[in-house]
């Protein structure tokens, strides 16, 4: 069976890692992406082979544009698969159901209905986190639930050393979601935080040249995480690490997994983030496990599918 997974950002590229890691040697696996900050290089890192096409672009008629040369590549390379997975490429899932094939989507924001709308009732398969249980409103042909985080596709078990840094991770303020967000520059509060709790700053500016590193080696030693989006603060919180984000919009994994006790918290101005982080310091941790491997239930789709070809 031919599969492609299409990527757009870094933790799609992650997420493709670990499929190719699981899949590569029993199925014939393709791993497309575009042009992205991190996302390529996310990929060179973990050894995945891959064909980049396709740039970002944040204004909407030239992102129009890019989708579609996408979808005209795709289309004209990949026609012979019989499987396309993706988080949320609108030009791979239109390939797909354009030329009749079974599509796996795996987004992960109910609310986000720019792209629900458009990607999820047109796809074969959703694999959905159970924690967004009843919050959905597109429906594809079949809703698989799985008791596990998309980051519980790549997050593994940490050995950590001596926590000395705080770790910031600016906003992703190119993306659709952070459009006409101004995001707060906290670099002087943090400085301030840092000195007050004896521990070194590591900023990560977004959109600029700089090696790769993976967040694990990051993790290693951060006392604290704090970041603009959403994904580096789950991947910290699940594993046992406080992490803060200020991400803006609607996203009921937060929520859910402060609940059951993950170091995880949300602010919304400069001026609750010290409050933040002395509450999740110290918070005792959960002992909540998750019981699936999101792996394996994309292996039972992939069986699903090869036993009908």
């Amino acid at each position: 069976m031919k599969i492609l997974f299409d990527v757009l950002t870094p933790k799609q590229a992650r997420m493709a890692a670990a499929v190719w890691k699981r899949f590569s040697s029993e199925y014939e696996l393709f791993i497309t992406s575009r042009f992205y900050a991190e996302t390529n290089d996310v990929l060179t890192y973990y050894e995945v082979p891959f064909v980049s096409q396709g740039n970002f672009h944040e204004e909407t008629r030239q992102k129009l544009l890019e989708r579609t040369r996408r979808q005209q590549f795709l289309t004209e390379n990949y026609y012979s698969v019989d499987v396309v997975v993706t988080q949320a490429s609108i030009a791979a899932v239109s390939m797909g159901v354009g030329l009749g094939k079974p599509v796996i989507v795996l987004i992960d924001i109910p609310k986000r209905k720019y792209l629900s709308r458009q990607i999820i009732p047109t796809a074969t398969y959703h694999l959905r986190e159970e924690l967004t249980r009843g919050a959905w409103e597109y429906e594809p042909d079949v809703a698989i639930y799985m008791d596990a985080t998309q980051e519980h596709f790549y997050t593994k078990p940490l050995k950590r050393k001596n926590p000395d840094l705080i770790v910031y991770r600016n906003f992703e303020y190119q993306a659709a979601y952070a459009k006409d967000q101004v995001p707060p520059d906290i670099s002087k509060e943090l400085r301030k935080i840092c000195s007050d709790h004896g521990v070194d700053l590591l900023e990560l500016e977004r959109y600029q040249e700089h090696e790769f590193v993976p967040p694990e080696r990051l993790f290693e030693r951060a006392q604290v995480v704090i970041t603009g989006g959403s994904s580096m603060a789950v991947e910290a919180a699940i594993q046992q690490i406080p992490a803060i984000s200020f991400y803006p919009g609607y996203f009921p994994k937060f929520e859910y997994l402060m609940d059951l006790g993950y170091p995880l918290a949300r602010v919304h101005n400069i001026q609750d983030l010290q409050e933040a982080i002395d509450r999740i310091i110290n918070q005792e941790l959960t002992h909540h496990q998750f019981e699936d491997d999101p792996l394996e239930k994309l292996a039972e789709i992939f069986k699903e599918i090869a036993d009908k070809l």
